[in-house]
């Protein structure tokens, strides 16, 4: 069966009853048409689509920006917090008869409404094959019960939203066959390559606002960039599709890993785990406090907090 939707809002009217307790599978059979192959790759699979690829999809709309970056709730009901953020302030000072440029990094409080921070579900998309040997982009097989139905929606409204259509079966009667997943997430630079130039146009795009421009905040991001590139990384990684904007910061022989983003709860956040095993991490374990080393918020003091690991 299929749903053909924009998005829905509850599962009673779409799953019928008899897969109640089983385990289905949503899909999307993949098309032989160029234009579906060409959406496939702007969400972050490969041209080839070989099986096993997997990727966390690029965001396109308000369902896969959840699904990559989780959500904030707006607590109203709390009194307003003070929050910091950091501006970079120009003002022209006399040096003797020269008329001189300043640029410094200031931090301005404000006043917010707390936030509850939601983790992002982080489904991951697969290339996989069915018993009748056809591709499919497919989720892991998951229970149809009251404990998943909220879990099942979002995955159903994901796939409305990136292909507009989500395929159900029944995982006893069509089953996948499982393939090594080989997870998309990361881009790793050549290493002698000056990585400056493809970090910060990156990040520069990602936090531009609908209209084009820039947001106020990407001069204090690339201040952080740029000090982190001067530290001489090993490796600098860049996020791919739903990791865009993403970056990593790879210091081997310590054995630090910094990832950095314009979207990441106002903090960096430090690995000390082996590289690989960091790759492999979903953004909801990224954020979880078990396996970060440490999270340093962007405050003004932040350069002299991250030279402590560096």
């Amino acid at each position: 069966m299929e749903i053909r939707k924009k998005k829905i809002r509850n599962l009673d009217n779409y799953i019928p009853n008899n897969l109640l307790n089983k385990k289905i599978i949503l899909f999307k059979e993949i098309e032989d048409d160029k234009k579906f192959k060409e959406k496939l790759h702007s969400l972050g699979f490969t041209t080839t689509l070989e099986l096993g690829e997997s990727v966390l999809p690029k965001i396109i709309g308000s369902i896969s920006r959840f699904n990559a970056n989780g959500k904030d709730i707006i607590r109203r009901d709390k009194p307003k917090e003070t929050c910091y953020r950091q501006i970079m302030w120009t003002w022209y000072q006399y040096e003797g008869r020269d008329k001189v440029e300043k640029t410094e990094m200031k931090e301005v409080p404000y006043l917010r409404y707390p936030r509850d921070f939601v983790p992002p579900p982080s489904v991951f998309l697969q290339i996989v094959k069915n018993k009748e040997n056809k591709k499919l982009i497919a989720t892991e097989p998951i229970s149809y019960n009251e404990n998943n139905k909220q879990s099942l929606l979002h995955i159903i409204n994901l796939y409305l939203e990136l292909f507009g259509v989500c395929e159900i079966a029944d995982n006893d009667l069509n089953p996948i066959v499982k393939y090594p997943e080989k997870k998309l997430s990361w881009k790793i630079l050549p290493k002698g390559e000056y990585p400056w130039e493809k970090v910060v146009p990156q990040i520069i795009k990602f936090s531009q606002n609908k209209s084009g421009k820039k947001n106020k905040k990407v001069e204090v991001i690339a201040e952080r960039l740029k000090h982190l590139n001067e530290k001489s990384p090993d490796f600098v990684a860049v996020g791919e599709a739903g990791f865009y904007g993403y970056v990593i910061y790879g210091f081997e022989k310590q054995k630090i890993y910094i990832l950095e983003s314009s979207q990441i709860n106002n903090a960096t956040y430090i690995f000390k785990d082996d590289w690989k095993i960091l790759s492999q991490l979903t953004k909801a374990e990224i954020l979880n406090n078990k396996y970060h080393h440490a999270r340093i918020v962007h405050r003004i003091n932040w350069f002299s907090d991250i030279d402590k690991y560096i």
